[in-house]
């Protein structure tokens, strides 16, 4: 835990030293269009929020496709963990200097660094304790001043809808959904606070999503999971949801660290937005590898 605290607080600096750098803004014509209408952000900060669980879809589906292309042409990558968390780790690293919106690959570095803490960050605690996120909130222990009782309520909420493999996906979908009114219906929620959740949920959506459709796609590619789950007496559902709440720890994370005011303030910080869809990322193909494929 003390990792994640220090390697996300020195991760800060780069994200505000680059941000500095680059353009503060991004044309609204290059983000997504938003399902969510609020009075309480603009139009740019809810296509951010929807650019947000887009991109880390398919950031998902490219560290896949790597992972097959591996196995095909080294595929003794796959009997050592020694070897195969560095291969993936630096082979999803294209993914965001080759990234289609120029705002994560103009600021690739930012995007990659935070895309390697939360690989190795996760490396550690999922390997630790592959059920970590049972019995943590998405923030630290340090962060929790800085949100407030309702934030934290609601994103406590998300965790619970995360992580219930008694739901199916159409029920945890509509939980969410629900969820994201009772947000922006609370008027004891400021707005930079409505857009951390409902950047939260929007990469919770689209994990969810994503985890319980392709999960035996991932297990049928690396073939040693079964043996794991009977172990632990854990469902596909419950493996696929426990990679989902990594996802999202590592979005909130990363959001508080770099600032909610950097991604919801009057100006916007373009780079941290590449950071927390890199952190969301790494820390969910790393939970992904060490508990489904090195268990």
């Amino acid at each position: 835990m003390k990792n994640r605290i220090y390697s996300l607080c020195a991760l800060l600096c780069i994200v505000l030293s680059v941000s500095c750098k680059k353009e503060t803004t991004e044309p609204a014509s290059n983000l997504p269009k938003s399902n969510h209408t609020t009075a309480r952000l603009s139009s740019e900060q809810l296509g951010y929020i929807a650019a947000v669980g887009d991109q880390h879809t398919k950031g998902l589906q490219y560290a896949y496709t790597f992972l097959v292309n591996l196995k095909s042409t080294s595929p003794g990558t796959f009997d050592s963990a020694i070897h195969l968390l560095p291969a993936v780790k630096n082979g999803i690293h294209p993914f965001y200097t080759n990234n289609e919106l120029a705002w994560i690959s103009n600021n690739s570095d930012t995007a990659i660094a935070y895309s390697d803490a939360g690989f190795d960050e996760t490396t550690t605690i999922i390997g630790q304790d592959p059920y970590y996120w049972q019995s943590h909130q998405f923030w630290t222990p340090d962060q929790a001043p800085l949100l407030s009782a309702t934030a934290q309520s609601l994103l406590d909420d998300l965790r619970g809808i995360m992580l219930d493999s008694a739901k199916t996906l159409e029920q945890s979908l509509d939980e969410i959904a629900a969820l994201e009114v009772t947000a922006n219906n609370n008027p004891t929620l400021d707005s930079q606070e409505l857009g951390l959740v409902l950047t939260a949920t929007s990469v919770g959506k689209s994990s969810l999503q994503y985890w319980l459709q392709h999960y035996s796609d991932w297990t049928q590619l690396v073939g040693t999971s079964v043996a794991w789950k009977v172990a632990t007496n854990r469902t596909a559902s419950a493996c696929a949801r426990n990679a989902g709440a990594t996802d999202v720890g590592m979005l909130v994370g990363g959001s508080v660290t770099v600032g909610i005011a950097s991604l919801f303030g009057p100006v916007t910080a373009v780079a941290a937005w590449g950071g927390i869809i890199g952190g969301a990322i790494g820390g969910s193909v790393s939970t992904a590898i060490i508990t489904w494929i090195l268990s």
